[in-house]
């Protein structure tokens, strides 16, 4: 039965029923009608916040007096009265949690099911804000946004969309509705979002009634699509004008006189008008190309100093130069700067014949420069002080040029500060009739600052200075650089000064030309230091990771950051480098004393995660303010739960005991009030639910006299606690056993007189225990053993030696001496001072007579057993035991670790299939576990050590069966058969192979007959008088091919016909045959052949098994250079070291090589790396015949990426020891 509170009206519910109620997550409460409690199960109790005693007796509404006249009283009491079920969400506020309530009407009153939904109220709650406040952000966007579903309907527009679209479009059809979406490139785009989900961007004309050009982005969501939206109109309609303007600009210099050409930064052309190309006929071609190379004259000539300065300075100019080769013409040049460069007008002066159509032109073109270039053109007149402005000009004094008429009205417009400075310039012009410049500063009303620049000649007439003509560039934008230039030169000089770390400039030449202050503190030798060359003043950094980023940076102008030891200062630096257009800047810092103190901290954090590791402990800090507990770095786990799932507080509260609450708060509140160090114990449950003991030991840190943290260290104690238990209750058990135990236990004090005997002993010796005080014990004893018994006692109360010895006791029930073992250890203090002792005595009499018998039993049994452990490991088949469950290896004899291929230790505790991935093989073992055995059952796949190897085994399986009937084990005998598998398909294969060999020898014998016939007939034709030469050329070449073929027919024979006795042979006949033979696939393969033969010793040996041999070394050969290489041939005489004469033979290639896995196995029959192409018998059988011949078969072979290939060498004795 259920403890669960009941009232005396509790409903008849059964035991299960009440099991059931109490593990549900819901909460189940009954009222009576009189509102009282009947039943409540443990999830009530909880959310309602009842004890875990009896049911109170108040009424609901006593009990919780804050739910009376709310909306709670009114629903349940409708519920009760109307007999009607209910469900509401309801909050209760002085709970604060909310509630799903169902109510539902039963015979004692009213049931209530409800369930807390605080969390999910507060997620729904913070889901709506977020909608709104998204949908607020869709609001206000200043794109047009809507959403598009599968059905290509629009369900959202924000207000931008609809006010672009003349109305709300939601509920509209994209097509039906919206026709101008059928149009390009709206259809395709919309499409290609919706269909493969890929992301559009484009823009496009909108056609009526929008007229609307936009910019659309069209993204893919899971409903449909989203299509963002950008009125683009006036944007558009601006490049369409810019367009229009530029190509009419575009058809104003194509028919101007002058060339205009415009170099970008880089030098490099970028415009030339029909003009120019015309102008400068030697010079087709140059958009694209430089100009200095294409100039190399103007590098150091007048023209090319204008040039630059207008590029790099701003700073335009008019001038005359002259062009040589291949112009050979002068030319009028006026070079502007620009944003993208400079620009240059020309023409050509050398005739100097120019019509009013090209000054037209000009003045044209003038007019537009004046208003690109910012420049105004003017004429004063000395005598009537009038000041006119040439058309076009830009309004360079900040109003209406024709609002300055007159030099009175022209000086309103300057600073005061310059009024006399321009009457010095025009009397200097008036004076020298030279040209003079100035620069001055306006003020017009707008009250903006506008500098500009001068330029003016005075022109004379009847002899005399009549007019000042000039042009007026606006500079302000220059002026104002020049001064933030200056401005930020000095700011930046002064930082430099001020600031911490230390700052090197070094030039492209790497001389030394800047060093801050805190440069020079840093470092040494800065005697001298400035203009010097870095590395010759600092030799010991060449070689460093300064020289290697200093270098780097200086040649690839990328900046870096890095930290070393500095050889110099011998101290770790922290530096910064960054290129500038003279070289680098280097920027840095001594962090040694970071690096120390960082290493010092490194080591204290190691140390303390070992300490934490070693002693299960955990340092904490808990934030009272905010219930935020954090742990140190290294701690240890020992609340059973990750730290991420103990953030606060509330998580610990969770998990510790309810019955310790009380003590941790009054801890805390200690803690909190006395400042001092607090140690409290208290039991959590770990994630399993298992107990852990946890000490805490913390004190608390005040902020203003405020305690605003816990700070401290928890400790795992459980073991501690287990200790303690164990020892209390091994005590009571210690003593009760020592009465009731039947061996004999006493003790003795430091001089050796006994103090104490167990009741099974005294009650053996027939004695009490004051009866064998001092020497009483020895009359136990026969008399003829006393000496040596009490002589060995006081051995070893004297030496403090282990006492032990065996003797005969009387036992007093019949008089008998039994033999016992009698043995005793001192108890010492720490300080090695015997305390007492303490003795144990074991009755062995019938062990010690039937020791002999034991002794044999055992000895037989160890022979037994070491015999099957022999038969075990020996056995020629593979035997194993595995568990029945997962299949995992439990023991494995030597055959079995050489079957899987892997040491015994590797394979013990791994899965059958992680060792074998067979498919079946698990199958096969789960009827085994079930109780079915295997016999004789062909196995065949791959293991996981060889995967590319096709075994096969016969196997037996057998379940092993425990005492109660249940499967234990499975055992597992495998005879590997792959070798008798391989040796059935050879025998096939040899004998489909002995068929081809006796086809290729009938057919070889059958075409050598009309081959003879052929070549007689060819012999006759060649000996034809007056046969044109070039038939005569025609028949050598058949003839030549003729032989051949006739050679391999021979060969073939040769080779099928099996020798009965050895021939005398050399070597050159044995491997040229053979080359003869794959003549044709050497040629195809690109395989070059080098032989050469440095013996022309006589081998006496079977001919054509020899020939066997050296065929499969040079097919080998051939196989292994699918991509052509050299095929190396050698013969030559040799002495083995044996003394006898042969002749080596030596094969080699550039193939791939061979692994030394292949390497070790490659004479092995039925090995081969050539899948279905290859039988791997080819080198066990010429291993065999060289054997048979008394020769010698090595090879050697690497992989190496350059030095690759295979050299087998094959050594042959002249006359072979017979048999």
């Amino acid at each position: 039965m259920t403890n669960t509170p009941q009232s005396a009206t509790t409903p008849d519910l059964t035991p299960d029923l009440l099991r059931v109620l109490e593990t549900l997550p819901d909460a189940v409460l009954v009222l009576d009608f009189e509102w009282r409690f009947v039943y409540a199960n443990h999830a009530a109790r909880r959310i309602s916040r009842l004890s875990d005693g009896e049911l109170p007796q108040a009424t609901h509404w006593q009990l919780y007096p804050q739910a009376a006249g709310t909306e709670i009283e009114v629903f349940y009491r409708t519920a009760m009265e109307s007999r009607v079920s209910a469900r509401r969400e309801i909050f209760y506020a002085p709970f604060d949690i909310w509630l799903d309530i169902t109510l539902q009407p039963v015979s004692q009153g009213l049931a209530l099911y409800y369930r807390e939904i605080t969390e999910a109220k507060r997620t729904e709650a913070s889901r709506e804000a977020a909608l709104r406040q998204f949908h607020q952000v869709l609001e206000a966007s200043t794109d047009a946004i809507v959403c598009i579903d599968r059905q290509w309907n629009c369900v959202y527009a924000n207000n931008v969309a609809a006010r672009l679209l003349q109305g709300n479009p939601v509920g509209k059809n994209t097509w039906k509705d919206l026709p101008g979406n059928l149009e390009e490139p709206f259809y395709s785009n919309y499409w290609s979002t919706m269909v493969h989900r890929t992301p559009t961007e484009f823009e496009a004309y909108y056609p009526e009634p929008l007229n609307i050009w936009f910019k659309v982005y069209a993204r893919a969501f899971d409903e449909g699509i989203i299509v963002f939206s950008r009125d683009i109109t006036a944007a558009k309609l601006a490049d369409q004008a810019r367009e229009a303007v530029a190509r009419r600009l575009q058809e104003v210099f194509d028919i101007t006189s002058d060339g205009i050409v415009a170099l970008d930064r880089n030098w490099n052309y970028t415009f030339l008008n029909r003009r120019a190309e015309e102008l400068m006929p030697g010079k087709p071609n140059l958009l694209g190309k430089n100009f200095w190379e294409e100039f190399p004259a103007a590098i150091h000539s007048e023209a090319g100093s204008y040039h630059r300065r207008a590029m790099e300075e701003g700073i335009g100019a008019d001038f005359e130069t002259y062009y040589g080769e291949p112009l050979y013409r002068w030319y009028a040049i006026s070079t502007r700067p620009s944003d993208d460069g400079i620009v240059f007008f020309f023409s050509d002066i050398t005739e100097r014949r120019k019509s009013e159509e090209t000054l037209r032109k000009q003045q044209e073109l003038l007019n537009e420069v004046q208003q690109t270039a910012r420049v105004a053109t003017w004429e004063m007149d000395f005598i009537t002080r009038e000041l006119t402005f040439g058309q076009g000009s830009y309004p360079v004094y900040g109003l209406p040029l024709g609002e300055i008429d007159s030099i009175s009205k022209f000086y309103s417009v300057i600073a005061p500060r310059h009024h006399e400075l321009i009457r010095e310039k025009a009397a200097e012009a008036a004076r020298t009739m030279r040209p003079v410049t100035i620069e001055f500063q306006a003020l017009p009303p707008t009250g903006e600052s506008i500098w500009l620049e001068a330029r003016a000649q005075a022109i004379a007439a009847d002899g005399a200075p009549r007019y000042l003509q000039g042009i007026t560039f606006d500079i302000t934008d220059r002026k104002r650089a020049e001064a933030a230039r200056e401005a930020a030169a000095r700011q930046l000089q002064q930082v430099f000064e001020v600031t911490s770390d230390a700052i090197v400039s070094l030039h492209r030449d790497w001389k030394v030309n800047y060093l801050n202050r805190r440069a020079r503190e840093l470092m040494s030798r800065v005697d001298g230091l400035m203009g010097a060359e870095f590395w010759q003043v600092y030799p010991e950094l060449l070689g460093t990771e300064f020289e290697r980023q200093y270098r780097r940076t200086m040649e690839t102008e990328l900046p870096s950051e890095f930290e070393a030891w500095s050889p110099v200062s011998e101290r770790w630096i922290s530096a910064e480098t960054r290129a500038t257009s003279e070289g680098i800047v280097v920027f840095f810092r001594d962090i040694t004393q970071q690096r120390e103190s960082a290493e010092v901290l490194r080591e204290q954090r190691e140390l303390l995660a070992v300490v934490q590791r070693a002693a299960r402990a955990a340092t904490y800090n808990i934030d009272l303010k905010t219930d935020v507990v954090t742990f140190g770095p290294g701690a240890f786990e020992v609340y059973g739960h990750p730290f991420a799932d103990l953030t606060d507080l509330a998580a610990f509260r969770k998990l510790r005991s309810p019955r310790h609450n009380q003590a941790v708060a009054d801890a805390v509140a200690l803690a909190k009030r006395t400042l001092r160090p607090v140690t409290v114990e208290f039991e959590i449950q770990d994630r399993t639910g298992e107990p852990i003991w946890v000490e805490s030991r913390f004190q608390a840190i005040a902020e203003d006299g405020v305690p605003r943290y816990l700070r401290g260290i928890a400790i795992d104690i459980t073991e501690r606690k287990r200790n303690e238990a164990v020892l209390v209750a091994s005590e009571a058990r210690y003593r009760v056993l020592t009465e009731l135990n039947p061996q004999a236990l006493w003790m003795g004090d430091a001089q050796g007189n006994i103090t104490y005997a167990n009741q099974g002993f005294l009650d053996y010796l027939g004695r009490k225990l004051s009866d064998i005080a001092g020497l009483g014990w020895l009359d136990g004893f026969p008399p003829e053993e006393r000496d040596r018994v009490v002589q060995a006692w006081t051995r070893s109360v004297e030496t403090g030696a282990d006492y032990e010895i065996e003797a005969p006791i009387r036992r007093a029930a019949d008089g008998a001496f039994r033999w016992w073992s009698l043995r005793a250890l001192p108890v010492r203090d720490e300080a090695g001072v015997i305390l007492y002792w303490l003795g144990v005595g074991m009755d062995i009499h019938q062990a010690r007579t039937a020791a002999e018998a034991l002794l044999a039993q055992h000895e037989e049994t160890e022979r037994q057993r070491a015999e099957l452990e022999t038969v075990y490991e020996t056995a020629p088949i593979g035997l194993a035991l595995f568990d029945p469950v997962e299949f995992r290896y439990l023991r494995l004899n030597e055959r079995q670790a050489q079957i899987v291929g892997l040491p015994k230790e590797q394979v013990l505790g791994r899965t059958l299939t992680e060792i074998a991935p067979i498919e079946g093989l698990r199958e096969m073992f789960e009827e085994v576990a079930a109780g079915a055995p295997i016999r004789n059952r062909l196995l065949e796949g791959a293991v996981a050590s060889s995967p590319n190897e096709h075994r096969y085994w016969t196997v037996n399986y057998f379940p092993v069966y425990g005492p109660d009937g249940k499967v234990q084990a499975i055992t597992a005998a495998s005879l590997e058969i792959t070798g008798q598998k391989r040796a059935e398909a050879a025998l096939i294969q040899s004998e489909k192979l002995a068929a081809v060999g006796r086809l290729a020898s009938s057919i070889s014998h059958e075409i050598n007959n009309p081959l003879e016939a052929v070549t007689n007939l060819l012999y006759l034709i060649a000996m034809t008088q007056n046969l044109p030469e070039d038939l005569k050329l025609y028949v050598q070449m058949a003839q030549s091919e003729l032989a051949r073929v006739s050679q391999i027919a021979t060969q073939t024979l040769r080779f099928h016909r099996q020798a009965v006795s050895r021939t005398s042979v050399v070597a050159s006949e044995l491997i040229g045959a053979v080359l003869n033979l794959y003549q044709g696939r050497l040629a195809n393969s690109s395989i070059r052949v080098e032989a050469r033969y440095d013996s022309q010793t006589h081998i006496l040996c079977f001919e054509n098994d020899i020939r066997q041999v050296l065929n499969n070394l040079i097919a080998n050969a051939i196989d292994a250079m699918r991509n052509g290489g050299r095929l190396v041939v050698r013969a030559h005489d040799e002495v083995d070291t044996q003394g006898r004469k042969g002749v080596r033979l030596t094969i080699a290639d550039t193939g791939h090589g061979m692994s030394p896995e292949v390497l070790a196995r490659v004479f092995e029959p039925f090995y081969t790396t050539k899948d279905l192409n290859g039988t791997g018998l080819g080198l066990w059988i010429s291993e065999g015949i060289v054997q048979r011949h008394h020769g010698r078969l090595r090879v050697r072979s690497s992989e190496h990426a350059r030095h690759h290939g295979t050299v087998f060498s094959l050594f042959l004795p002249c006359i072979p020891t017979e048999d």
